[in-house]
């Protein structure tokens, strides 16, 4: 059986940093809340070793996004500003929403075509 697909917040911030490259340092880039509460699961271990943040700089944002779900660290640390907006609907990464579902969906008891049928109700009355 093949591994359940999950977003990581190591995933989101490393689309953000490929999507912003090019953008000058401290312009805004706008996020929705199910990226920023991925990024909200990014650890200090991750960000010093993946993403090569000195030890002090990953602890405070890793206390941040964790005790006070702020990304102004986060923000200050990758020089982009990130802004959550309720409103936007899409992911940084492609097809995020498909891939969020099915990690929900794998501790739920219906078989797959049960939840189709569920979400095609949904969609179309």
């Amino acid at each position: 059986m093949s591994e359940i697909p999950k977003i990581t917040g190591a995933d989101v911030l490393r689309e953000i940093q490929k999507q912003t490259r090019d953008l000058p340092h401290g312009s805004p880039f706008t996020i929705s809340l199910p990226d920023s509460y991925d990024l909200m699961k990014l650890t200090a271990k991750v960000l010093h070793d993946e993403f090569g943040f000195d030890e002090t700089t990953a602890k405070e944002v890793d206390t941040e996004l964790l005790r006070r779900g702020s990304l102004d660290k986060l923000s200050d640390a990758i020089g982009i500003k990130l802004v959550k907006d309720k409103a936007k609907r899409e992911s940084v990464i492609r097809n995020a929403g498909i891939i969020r579902s099915a990690g929900a969906a794998a501790d739920e008891e219906e078989t797959l075509e049960e939840t189709l049928s569920i979400l095609h109700k949904i969609r179309h009355g």
